[in-house]
């Protein structure tokens, strides 16, 4: 795409082995309008010298010939960046979704992701390099990570999960099972989730009932775009 369209805020020209070079596209155009620059000239000439009382209209053969082509390639190099346009499209629209389908996929737990983001939010910083939610479709966007993580500690601790009582809800969960399937004769189960941490906040998100819904902002967190001197 940058060999087809170059870089607009350096002339639609783009690196290419430690040189800039103007992009295809408007390098067509460029020649383009030479062409048509030339076929002035012709034209013009052609009254000077007295073989005709206008310009004429009509292209000479060999200039002709160079347009047409020049106009065949530019058509061919436009489509492929509309192509390459819809594929760009599409592939965001992908990540977008596998964003969206991991983004509080726990809710606000406070769970680092390996880009550096939270709970599957991106992480952005102020000029001041103060940390924020970056990720509009997030409930907590533009709010800071400071009253984030306060208010994922408040949360988990209000409802019971924090990583020694989820530890404590399993086990005791895998023991009425184990009791239950002793008691009817039945396979005693093994022991779910295991300890990491992905593994647990699944275990409590889909084996427990009732598990909490994401919590509203706090009272004393504003956006980010609020906050003076950050």
């Amino acid at each position: 795409m940058v060999e087809l369209v170059g870089n607009p805020l350096r002339d639609y020209h783009y690196l290419y082995n430690g040189k800039w070079k103007l992009a295809l596209i408007p390098g067509m155009k460029k020649q383009l309008l030479e062409l048509h620059k030339r076929f002035k000239t012709w034209a013009k000439q052609q009254v000077r010298d007295g073989k005709v009382l206008e310009p004429p209209k009509e292209w000479p053969f060999e200039l002709l010939k160079l347009r047409l082509e020049r106009e065949a390639i530019l058509d061919v190099r436009i489509q492929e960046a509309n192509y390459l346009r819809e594929l760009i499209e599409k592939e965001k629209e992908k990540k977008a979704r596998e964003r969206s389908s991991i983004m509080l996929e726990y809710g606000p737990i406070g769970m680092s992701d390996r880009d550096g983001g939270i709970d599957g939010q991106k992480i952005n910083r102020t000029s001041k390099g103060v940390p924020f939610i970056d990720e509009p479709t997030s409930p907590y966007h533009l709010m800071t990570l400071f009253h984030y993580k306060q208010m994922s500690d408040a949360w988990k601790k209000e409802h019971g999960l924090t990583r020694q009582a989820l530890n404590n809800r399993q086990r005791e969960w895998h023991e009425e099972r184990v009791k239950k399937a002793e008691q009817e004769g039945t396979h005693v189960p093994g022991y779910p989730g295991g300890v990491d941490r992905k593994g647990l906040w699944r275990w409590a998100k889909f084996e427990c009932e009732g598990y909490p819904e994401n919590p509203n902002w706090p009272k004393d967190a504003k956006p980010v775009t609020e906050l003076q001197e950050v």
